[in-house]
């Protein structure tokens, strides 16, 4: 006798599904009928779950990795260790999870129509790099109103700075690991060292040592 999946674990196995089309066919090439395929699913189960291909993208990022649930909780660590520790950790996981993601969706890259709905749909829901970004700002509000980030930082500029930043990092190091490798722990105490230097403050207006 067969049992019935919950509506949960049919998205998931979707989801898992999509994972792999994806990986093998490229986000642009894959297809809502490999998937179904792969899921062992009818194609219109697919869109009982999502509105269309790009959603089931968008939700392989959002729902599927853990770093990105730790990225956007970045505020409610807001007065706990330190802003340093904080930062760099946010840092850490911003690189793995884009290390993750951009070969996933690095078809995304060569269709530029597809490229743009995809975007779309992140903004509509503010998900992804926009949640991030808003993550980070707020948690630099907060460290400020607590007078632990000096009061001169402005939240939205250094956001934006450290998400170019990482995707610079990461991008770059697709291409340039014939130089030696930089670990994602190191690059990121580099970043924080320079954005708590930026206006002169650091932790609680002091200035922080040099991070040798």
């Amino acid at each position: 006798m067969l049992t019935q999946q919950s509506p949960k674990d049919m998205r998931e196995r979707i989801l898992s599904a999509a994972e792999d089309v994806v990986r093998a066919r490229g986000a642009a090439h894959a297809t809502t009928r490999e998937i179904a395929r792969a899921a062992r699913c009818s194609e219109g189960s697919i869109y009982v779950h999502f509105r269309d291909k790009d959603e089931l993208l968008v939700a392989l990022v959002v729902e599927r990795r853990p770093q990105f649930a730790r990225l956007r909780d970045l505020p409610a660590l807001a007065g706990k260790r330190t802003p340093r520790e904080n930062l760099e950790e946010f840092v850490v996981e911003a690189v793995a999870l884009l290390e993750e993601v951009l070969p996933l969706l690095s078809g995304l890259l060569a269709d530029p129509d597809l490229l743009a709905r995809y975007a779309e749909h992140l903004r509509e829901r503010r998900a992804g790099p926009y949640e991030v970004l808003e993550a980070l700002r707020g948690y630099l509000r907060a460290e400020q109103r607590a007078g632990r980030i000096d009061a001169g930082l402005d939240p939205a500029f250094t956001a934006a700075l450290v998400l170019a930043a990482v995707r610079g990092f990461v991008l770059s190091s697709r291409f340039l690991r014939d130089l030696g490798p930089i670990s994602g722990r190191r690059f990121a105490r580099g970043l924080v060292e320079t954005v708590l230097r930026a206006d002169g403050g650091g932790e609680g207006g002091a200035h922080p040592a040099p991070v040798s």
